[in-house]
């Protein structure tokens, strides 16, 4: 369980997660025309992962998606 939407993404956005998804999408040199591919994965692998989490939690998908996208767009860019 998590407290609030801070500590979700704490869990949930982690630099194994995310550079699984450059792997999963098979980007070696990432580039702002992956954004959208990189993003839609993440959210989605987020997602999937964290269903039970979020409902023991009280939480639903639409408090936390922005959060997660902002945290990994940043994470993204950084290596852009």
């Amino acid at each position: 369980m998590v407290a609030n939407v801070d500590a979700f993404v704490v869990k949930f956005v982690t630099e194994n997660r995310l550079a699984q998804g450059l792997t999963e999408l098979g980007i070696s040199d990432p580039s702002t025309k992956d954004t959208g591919a990189f993003l839609k994965w993440f959210g989605n692998d987020v997602k999937s992962e964290s269903a039970d989490e979020l409902e023991v939690s009280g939480l639903a998908w639409k408090d936390v998606s922005k959060r997660v996208s902002t945290a990994a767009r940043t994470w993204f860019f950084e290596r852009v």
